[in-house]
């Protein structure tokens, strides 16, 4: 349906009070659909302090059910403190209105749609209107804008023969190419993006910003390949003198990209450049973030840039090593960082604190119901190794052998093994733990509320098998805990022991 002059004039006075009544403005537009027409010249910028994206409902998006590892559709982005911030969408019912309050002029902003990433550029002021055709995102234009400024990944998805609509599944092909073949495939993926920017910038489809914003971007995604795999670099030699890591990783134009963070943080950590050590946890290999914290504070010249990455380190400190441990760079951070937003987000956010509860987890087994806490109280003066596992998660079944011989290893001695679940289905953790040898465990318990389950929130549990180590206190000491094939784990618990 159109819009008549008056409504759009009362949508324009309506967005000088958008921040303090979004509410109302989403119920204006509940009347809206999927045909939605705007004509640029109706609308009339009156604030430049947000920017207002609408997204229409999507009667064909699929109800999924939410669980542990459940991704829902959402836009992402980076605040003022560049910090990421995720906003769920719920259109499937009813249009969804969500406000970006934002002293930029121009925002890179992210969309996650049925397991397929889009990246879009919006201008401070804009009213974005999200269209959905067969599920597809498609983003209305904007007054003095081309559908290309918009719909950039979209038409080159649909360019290049690339999925619109995704699944949350990974699938694992062999790899038996050369380095000199994978390098190809992947220059002429660079190139090829490279001239359609080219030929819509020459037919004057593409702004200015928005050239320069998609070409950074297809050069981070190209030059990461250089960093991650050394047996690349033979073929860089005409592209790696354009590679000047240090004006890329100290450049204020990059620093709101979601592109230039997972740059940083997938591929420049993880390359060779920095000589960061590798160490391998219970969910495979992972970083010394403690060295990397130290280097951050070299290697990020600018001082915001250089705070956040701290934080981030600091958050996966917490996630990876000892409380003990986390506590000792929790208290270097706060003489790191002055900045004030940083100290607060410190103390408000429940991520970086160590004796948060962890609530309501209520647990079963085939003859009882228990709250998580109560059950490690009941365990108190042990040391008790928490095993979190699912039917479904092959690692975690691939584990349990070593992880009866751990249990005969500690047989006798004050320590308590927990098995815990988070299948959905009671059957499938039944099958699975008879198979398995758990199910006359009595400690072998199904976790049948994990989407609430405040333990899961608090160790921010994000993949499987996960193991955690409390003390005889019934404290958390290591949330993410070794494997239960590691010799480092037998030594951990031999000293917890003896305390």
């Amino acid at each position: 349906m159109d819009f008549n002059s008056t409504t759009l004039n009362y949508i324009s006075f309506m967005k000088i009070l958008i921040i303090v009544l979004s509410s109302l403005l989403t119920s204006l537009f509940e009347r809206a659909n999927n045909d939605i027409s705007v004509k640029e010249k109706q609308f009339k910028k009156m604030d430049n302090q947000c920017i207002v994206i609408i997204f229409c409902k999507n009667p064909l998006l699929k109800e999924r059910k939410k669980g542990v590892f459940y991704t829902a559709n959402k836009i992402s982005y980076y605040n003022k403190n560049m910090l990421l911030k995720e906003v769920d969408l719920n259109n499937r019912l009813k249009n969804d209105t969500i406000t970006i309050v934002t002293s930029k002029q121009y925002l890179p902003v992210d969309l996650f749609n049925n397991y397929v990433n889009y990246n879009y550029h919006f201008k401070n002021g804009d009213t974005i209107f999200f269209n959905f055709k067969n599920n597809v995102p498609i983003v209305k234009d904007r007054m003095n804008s081309t559908y290309y400024d918009l719909n950039y990944t979209l038409e080159y998805k649909k360019r290049f023969s690339m999925p619109l609509i995704g699944n949350s599944f990974m699938s694992f092909k062999k790899d038996t190419l050369s380095a000199k073949k994978k390098f190809k495939i992947i220059e002429q993926s660079y190139i090829k993006q490279q001239l359609f920017i080219d030929s819509l910038a020459k037919e004057k489809k593409l702004t200015d910003s928005i050239i320069l914003f998609f070409k950074n971007q297809n050069n981070f995604g190209f030059f990461s390949q250089a960093l991650l795999d050394a047996s690349f670099e033979p073929y860089f030699d005409t592209y790696l003198n354009k590679l000047d890591a240090n004006k890329i990783l100290n450049d204020e134009q990059y620093f709101y990209n979601g592109y230039f963070h997972q740059f940083i943080i997938w591929k420049y950590l993880w390359s060779q450049k920095l000589g960061v050590k590798q160490v391998r946890n219970s969910s495979g290999i992972s970083l010394d973030y403690k060295q990397v914290y130290d280097l951050s504070k070299k290697v990020f010249s600018d001082k915001s840039l250089q705070q956040t990455m701290l934080l981030y380190c600091l958050q996966m400190i917490k996630e990876e090593e000892p409380n003990e441990t986390f506590r000792s760079y929790r208290k270097k951070f706060k003489e790191d960082v002055s900045d004030n937003f940083y100290q607060s987000y410190l103390v408000d956010n429940p991520t970086f604190q160590i004796d948060t509860k962890s609530g309501a987890s209520i647990l079963i087994s085939k003859s009882k119901k228990i709250e998580f806490d109560d059950l490690i109280k009941s365990l108190s003066g042990r040391i008790i190794y928490v095993d979190l596992w699912a039917s479904w998660c092959i690692p975690c079944r691939a584990s349990m052998p070593s992880s009866h011989k751990l249990k005969k290893t500690f047989s006798g001695k004050r320590v308590s093994f927990i098995y815990l679940s988070i299948d959905e289905k009671f059957s499938n953790w039944q099958q699975a733990s008879q198979e398995d040898g758990l199910s006359t465990d009595m400690n072998n318990f199904l976790l049948i509320n994990p989407k609430e389950a405040n333990i899961l929130k608090q160790i921010n549990l994000k993949t499987i098998p996960r193991y955690l180590l409390f003390d005889k206190k019934g404290q958390l000491i290591y949330q993410n805990a070794p494997g239960p094939a590691s010799d480092e784990l037998v030594q951990m618990i031999d000293r917890y022991l003896l305390e």
